[in-house]
């Protein structure tokens, strides 16, 4: 199930990457359906894409609030409010991905997600749990390089005993990294987010992915290098003889 759900994000990525829009570089998808850029108002600032909004209703979830930034550094970071429509508990499948140039054989990532809020809204409290895997994921060409809010994974609200909403509930900040990474980045850089909330709730999550190459020495100077050491071994040996 996990492999089928990155798979599809990575397609849908590629898709976006490869089009003519303006902000084909970047994408948001919710339940493996893209966000149309012009309705998530995203807007070009120098060489980043930004997009900030509230209020975008999909099939059986809204976008409360939105702010994505993506920085062709690069890097994706942001924090989104997702409010459950639906009549039940849902799965919700959230991926923000950018593509990118390809970067060196090996890498700097960084990341996190949260201090975030789960939400009661119709008093009759509030949940939200991992689905069997980790909530964050960050993902380089599709695969999962790191992961946070790993499972188990449950917060809850419980209502007031007036019948009110219950108090919200923080969902606590986790982050990873520097970690280097002994692979390449060739197109697309990104995050996944997974959880189950119920029916008429909402939460809230900050994040950030950040990637950036790391130089590897040339064999050539590598050589020199071990001469230098060689030779400066040999010279105190000589000045203690």
């Amino acid at each position: 199930m996990r492999v089928r759900l990155v798979a599809c994000f990575l397609v849908a990525v590629f898709a976006a990457f490869t089009s003519r829009a303006a902000f084909a570089s970047a994408l948001i998808t919710i339940n493996g359906s893209p966000l149309d850029a012009a309705a998530l108002n995203c807007s070009i600032s120098g060489d980043q894409t930004i997009c900030r909004g509230t209020n975008l209703q999909g099939s059986g979830f809204m976008l409360s609030s939105w702010e994505f930034l993506f920085d062709p550094d690069p890097s994706v970071s942001g924090a989104f409010t997702v409010l459950n429509l639906s009549a039940t508990t849902q799965t919700f499948t959230i991926g923000v991905g950018l593509g990118v140039l390809p970067l060196g054989s090996t890498v700097s990532a960084t990341g996190f997600t949260g201090a975030g809020t789960l939400t009661d809204l119709n008093g009759g409290g509030a949940t939200l749990t991992d689905n069997g895997i980790s909530i964050y994921t960050a993902l380089i060409d599709g695969t999962a390089v790191h992961t946070l809010l790993d499972p188990p994974q449950s917060y809850i609200s419980t209502p007031l005993a007036s019948g009110g909403p219950g108090a919200p509930v923080t969902i606590p900040f986790s982050s990873f990294g520097p970690n280097i990474l002994a692979q390449p980045v060739n197109s697309i850089i990104g995050t996944q987010f997974q959880f189950r909330l119920t029916s008429g709730d909402q939460v809230s999550l900050p994040f950030g992915f950040t990637v950036t190459p790391v130089a590897v020495p040339e064999s050539d100077s590598l050589t020199l290098l071990g001469c230098g050491i060689v030779c400066l071994a040999a010279f105190r040996r000589r000045r203690a003889a």
